[in-house]
């Protein structure tokens, strides 16, 4: 029998769901890749809108879940616990896979309301280790907030990581401000190991994106990244994550009205970095969970 609370939210033919509470309206589109194809609030974009909505590629707008690992496994080769595997490519950007699973899988709606939705998807194959996981989407007053609980259903250990790949309007003013460590290169782009961070992406204090270009990852990021828009057009905001496994990944393209602050649990190359490093990447046990979220909040 159908959920009463899905279907008045459901579009039918397309399988959307939108959400509406709290001055912010989210439309989601489960059957591809769990994303969020837009989130704006009181009429102004939050997140970058994805218009061409039936396009199967997300790597443009809009926000989606990482699942089971984050950024790429280079050349999806990598070895675990005494064994070697090799997973096939899911992406035509280079020779390595990226970003795990869950982006590229249909979701069900498990339960919806107006100001939230439950969303579920298992693994096909792809990935050697069975698994479920489940992301919430849910509105607060002045907040969006997004969690991923994923489940180790395989008999053995599996190697493990979650985080969201949002993507923020940019105009020429957009400001960035955060903490982090250290910073690492994107792979095949120098040597994977943490680099102290220098005037181009030290953000602790703000500093305009324009002109920069990055694809990096911050490690042991404080949680916390104020996004500002000094000339009004767009609301600022604050990106939060409370999860004691916490990096970031930044994407700035020259010239692109948009960019990317990825809150994820572990470090990219953290499937063949040295285990004596803290990647963050996590060893589930049969049938263990791990959960991830982060916070998205008009200021």
């Amino acid at each position: 029998m159908t959920d009463p609370e899905i279907a008045p939210r459901t579009c039918p033919d397309a399988g959307r769901v939108s959400l509406s509470a709290h001055g912010f309206d989210v439309d989601i589109n489960p059957r591809s890749g769990g994303r969020i194809d837009r989130a704006y609030f009181q009429g102004r974009d939050i997140l970058q809108p994805r218009l061409a909505i039936d396009d199967p590629d997300p790597l443009d707008a809009g926000c989606f879940p990482l699942v089971p690992f984050s950024n790429r496994i280079r050349n999806g080769h990598f070895s675990f616990d005494g064994a070697t595997y090799d997973l096939s490519p899911n992406w035509t950007g280079d020779e390595h896979v990226i970003h795990g699973e869950g982006w590229q899988r249909p979701w069900q709606v498990v339960h919806a309301r107006p100001d939230t939705v439950t969303l579920a998807m298992e693994s096909d194959g792809w990935w050697p280790w069975p698994f479920a996981c489940r992301q919430i989407i849910k509105i607060r007053p002045g907040l969006l907030e997004l969690s991923l609980i994923l489940t180790n259903n395989s008999d053995s250990i599996m190697p493990a990581g979650l985080g969201f790949h949002p993507y923020f309007p940019r105009t020429s003013g957009t400001k960035l401000r955060f903490e982090a460590d250290a910073v690492w290169a994107p792979m095949g782009k120098g040597s994977m190991s943490a680099a102290p961070l220098s005037d181009m992406n030290d953000f602790h204090e703000s500093k305009p994106l324009d002109r920069l270009k990055l694809d990096h990852c911050f490690q042991n990021w404080r949680g916390s990244a104020l996004i500002e828009h000094p000339d009004g057009t767009l609301p600022s905001l604050l990106v939060h994550s409370q999860q004691a496994r916490r990096h970031c990944v930044v994407f700035v393209s020259e010239g692109k009205d948009h960019f990317c602050f990825e809150p994820v649990s572990h470090l990219t190359g953290a499937f063949e970095l040295d285990a004596g490093i803290p990647t963050g990447l996590v060893h589930l046990s049969p049938g263990e969970q791990l959960d991830f979220s982060m916070q998205i909040e008009v200021v």
